[in-house]
């Protein structure tokens, strides 16, 4: 009776028809307003509460005596004052957007947990890919130095080998030079020893004439 829209609501269920011919009288009732178990005209609502105290400051604001205002009664047809409830239509388009909002927001959040899974996989492939390089460079300079190593200690023992080998040489080379004045000093020897024999039995010789003298 005092629906502003052109199609009335039932102030039972909320549905495109008249109270009169609702046929969900069995159920329980469902204010088109605020959604609450009561009808939609009913005392109760709290959407017609607040209708109701906001026409009454507007009356007592009015029909003040003691602090009289200029303030225009707002007009009955002012949707701006009294705006149009909600339709179950309207709420039912709002849950279905709401539904979509839904569906899109965890569509989009699935597809960036997908985009950031692989770009964290793609790099820690990348820097296992650089661990692994680096650790070969450093096994094969580690070698290189090792192999320096080994070819200083080569050279140092062919270095040291080659000086016992000049200083056997230098103390064969000494033996040589000393070895024929030892044996020109034996031969010395041996030829003074000689002659010192001969001149110690030169003065034998007398005796065989004397004795060949005996024997005439």
């Amino acid at each position: 009776k005092y629906c502003k829209t052109k199609q009335q609501i039932c102030a039972r269920c909320g549905g495109n028809h008249r109270i009169e011919q609702c046929t969900d009288s069995q159920q329980t009732t469902k204010c088109c307003n605020c959604q609450g178990d009561h009808l939609a005209t009913s005392n109760d609502c709290p959407r017609f509460k607040e209708q109701k105290t906001k026409v009454k400051k507007l009356v007592n604001q009015y029909s003040s005596t003691t602090k009289p205002t200029t303030t225009n009664v707002p007009a009955l047809q002012c949707l701006n004052e009294f705006p149009l409830l909600a339709s179950r239509q309207q709420g039912q388009q709002d849950y279905i957007h709401n539904g979509m909002i839904d569906e899109i927001i965890n569509l989009l959040t699935s597809k960036m947990e997908k985009v950031i899974e692989e770009t964290t996989n793609k790099l820690f492939k990348t820097l296992h890919q650089k661990i692994k390089k680096i650790e070969k460079f450093m096994s094969t300079f580690e070698n290189i130095i090792n192999e320096d190593i080994d070819d200083s200690n080569s050279d140092e023992e062919i270095q040291v080998h080659k000086d016992k080998k000049k200083e056997q040489q230098q103390k064969q080379h000494i033996e040589k030079t000393t070895k024929p004045t030892t044996t020109s000093i034996i031969t010395s020897s041996k030829a003074s020893n000689a002659s010192n024999e001969t001149t110690t039995k030169a003065p034998q010789k007398p005796k065989a004439t004397a004795k060949t003298v005996k024997t005439r």
